[in-house]
């Protein structure tokens, strides 16, 4: 029950911020740390004219960060920590992005390729893949070669 009202705060939240309602989906797939998250907040995604705050943001790590649903170990920051919960936020990840394309809102998902290959089937359409890459760099390096050609 937790995890669904945990889903419904945050559907509230995007719309009450303004998320459109466009069934747009941006997915961002790579390994832990391969800077997706980081390439979202680049200037490269504002370049190629998407709107971020349009988007509703699909993400484990801050699901449960956000909710201080992060346990504290010593000598562990908070993102390391959340290795442990890991499991319980994707699954809340994943019952958040089927009810935000039930209700037809724009998502940006972050994601490891593994959901991404998973979960792209049940996304319907999909309007821009942003990244795929292990690192920051090569994210930005896609990114540019999407935008260029």
């Amino acid at each position: 029950m937790q995890q669904k009202q945990i889903v419904l705060d945050l559907l509230d939240r995007a719309e009450a911020q303004g998320v459109a309602h466009d069934r747009q989906a941006l997915m961002l797939g790579g390994m832990g740390g391969a800077g997706k998250s980081a390439a979202l907040e680049s200037d490269a995604v504002t370049a190629l004219g998407i709107d971020k705050g349009r988007f509703l943001t699909v993400n484990p790590d801050e699901i449960m960060a956000s909710r201080g649903m992060i346990p504290e170990y010593d000598g562990l920051t908070p993102m390391e920590a959340s290795t442990f919960v890991h499991e319980e936020s994707s699954d809340i990840s994943l019952m958040l992005a089927r009810e935000a394309v039930a209700r037809d809102m724009n998502i940006a998902w972050d994601m490891t390729m593994h959901s991404a290959w998973n979960h792209r089937r049940g996304m319907g359409e999909v309007a821009r893949t942003v990244m795929e890459g292990q690192c920051l760099t090569a994210g930005e390096r896609e990114l540019l070669r999407w935008r260029v050609g």
